[in-house]
This record gives structure tokens, sequence and C-alpha cells, in this order.
């Protein structure tokens, strides 16, 4: 049966489109990076603020903050 496998997948050809632009979760992502940052501010003024919590806060945040940037870019450069 494996082989059987093996042939048909060799045999066939595979072809790919690929298209550029916000996949369909990025209301996932902005939510997200909205609460992150609601949650960092709200918490620097407490009594809790330390500063493992906020370079867990900035491990959430850098990474959300840069594709939300860069894809802001993509979009300008885009309509130029």
């Amino acid at each position: 049966m494996f082989s059987s496998i093996i042939t048909t997948t060799s045999s066939s050809t595979i072809i790919m489109n690929m298209v550029c632009g916000l996949p369909d979760y990025y209301n996932m992502a902005l939510v997200g990076l909205g609460l992150l940052l609601s949650f960092k501010y709200v918490l620097s003024g407490s009594d809790h603020w330390e500063e493992y919590l906020e370079s867990s806060l900035n491990m959430g945040i850098l990474p959300l903050l840069l594709v939300f940037s860069l894809t802001i870019i993509y979009h300008v450069i885009s309509i130029l």
C-alpha cells in the first residue's frame, strides 16, 4: 500500500498560488494586541508591577506590534 501512495503522488503536479494579504483571523490578533497594551497600561500603575511582569507582557506585545506595523507598511506600499 505504501508503494502505491508514492507512485500516485509522484506522478501528480502540485501548483501553489500565494496571495499576500491579511489572514482571516487578523481581528483576533488586533483584539489581543489591544488587550495586552491595555493590561500593560493598567498594571503599570498598580502594586503588582514588576520587571518580570513587564518582560512577560512585552514578549506578547512586541511580535504582534511588529507584524501589525509590517502589515500596514505592506498595504501602504501596495497602494503606491
